[in-house]
């Protein structure tokens, strides 16, 4: 903490660490790509079980594809993968 202040009252400029160079490149990307990969899983991958085709075949009784957890575990995805999104737009809004 002193040697902060130190620096000011001496009139030396602070350094910019604004820009994001390296190694930390990689992190940003990173920080940008996965919302996006995330988003187009969930609509690619989890959203068409939420069809009404889809739903009452996983989780209605007697049908092929039924389980008594179908309904509980495709919700959970959801929550969680709506959770884990919200999460990393937050994360990528702190870093920048």
């Amino acid at each position: 903490m002193m040697l902060m202040e130190n620096r000011s009252s001496r009139g030396e400029a602070e350094p910019d660490h604004r820009n994001i160079r390296g190694w930390l490149l990689l992190i940003a990307l990173g920080l940008v790509i996965f919302p996006l990969w995330k988003v187009a899983t969930m609509v690619e991958d989890l959203l068409p079980a939420f069809t009404v085709e889809a739903w009452s075949a996983l989780t209605m009784p007697g049908s092929h594809a039924y389980h008594p957890l179908n309904a509980r575990v495709l919700v959970f995805e959801l929550i969680g993968n709506g959770l884990i999104l919200v999460s990393s737009l937050f994360v990528a809004g702190n870093f920048f």
